[in-house]
């Protein structure tokens, strides 16, 4: 009887320290994050931080991708000149004809990072474009994007971690943190 409670107390108290264990980790890479989207903020890049060739995306407030990609997803993006008709890509959006082929000949105005298909690729007096497409939309985007304002191609969609990854964006929950981690450690 006492050999299998003995048992019991020994199999428990591995299991509470491995989940301690996973938890200090996410914590870690959560703090990691934190401090370099805040870093990226600091420096006015506020939508999309990029490591190396491979970006994450958590600021995805275009609703014209559903089902595919919702307002609540992580993007994981690859920066690549690799692009195929049906690639999901992140771009640069403006209306300027600095940035991009349209048909507008107002002043710039930067919309910020959008998220779209591939719907063409084609060539015009030697100049290629992109012609995209929200899944979630009837028709194609009358803007024609150069191949340079493309920050990427969206390679995965994580459900749900970008509204998480918003939460700890924040400096309080930074902190908050950075606590939890401090008092996890010393038990």
């Amino acid at each position: 009887m006492k050999r299998k409670k003995k048992l019991s107390e020994i199999v428990i108290n591995v299991l509470l320290k491995i989940i301690k264990y996973v938890l200090i980790i996410f914590i870690i890479l959560f703090i990691i994050y934190s401090f370099v989207y805040n870093g990226f903020k600091f420096f006015g890049k506020k939508e999309y931080v990029k490591i190396g060739s491979i970006g994450i995306l958590t600021e995805n407030n275009d609703e014209s991708m559903k089902p595919e990609i919702k307002t609540s997803d992580l993007l994981i993006v690859l920066e690549t000149q690799d692009l195929k008709e049906g690639d999901i890509i992140v771009y640069n959006n403006t209306n300027s004809d600095e940035n991009s082929y349209s048909n507008n000949n107002s002043n710039a105005i930067n919309i910020g990072i959008k998220i779209q298909r591939i719907s063409n690729i084609t060539s015009d007096n030697g100049k290629t474009y992109i012609i995209t497409k929200g899944d979630n939309n009837l028709y194609n985007n009358i803007e024609k994007i150069k191949e340079n304002n493309v920050v990427g191609k969206v390679v995965l969609a994580i459900p749900v971690l970008g509204t998480i990854a918003k939460i700890f964006q924040s400096p309080y929950i930074l902190l908050f943190l950075v606590i939890t981690f401090f008092v996890l450690g010393r038990t």
